[in-house]
């Protein structure tokens, strides 16, 4: 809901609660704020260290991927908690977009994209619902 909606004699009948409302759009605002950044942050980062990575050792992720995972050690349990937890956003982007042509072909580049691809989804999608939190989970069933 846009603030400037918001009327205290018809939606909040009592002053104290609509300052109370305009703390808490306040307060979700810096969240978001926070969000913003940390999404920025999350998004540098991983592509920085992707970038120093492929000039020390290549594009071979997928074998060096799969050989761990084979392993039944920890680097492959990692990596396979990292894989279904790949396939998880890539389920939920589709889902958000009702799975339609546009939300699979997210949903592809979620499924191998990881963080540097959700972190830029997020950022960019919390300014097109424009700080909205629930239409940000939620997508078009908000």
């Amino acid at each position: 809901m846009l603030l400037s909606t918001v009327r205290p004699s018809k939606t909040l009948a009592h002053p104290v609660a609509y300052a109370t409302f305009l703390e808490l759009y306040r307060e979700g605002n810096r969240a978001m704020t926070g969000f913003r950044a940390y999404l920025a942050a999350m998004a540098l980062t991983i592509f920085l260290y992707t970038v120093v990575v492929i000039a020390n050792h290549g594009w071979d992720l997928l074998s060096v991927f799969f050989r761990d995972i084979g392993e039944i050690a920890w680097p492959g349990q990692f990596n396979l908690d990292f894989m279904f937890m790949l396939t998880l956003s890539a389920t939920w982007v589709a889902w958000r977009h009702q799975y339609s042509a546009g939300g699979l072909a997210l949903a592809f580049l979620a499924a191998i994209g990881g963080a540097a691809f959700l972190s830029v989804y997020l950022l960019v999608m919390s300014f097109r619902v424009k700080g909205d939190a629930r239409t940000l989970v939620l997508g078009a069933r908000a």
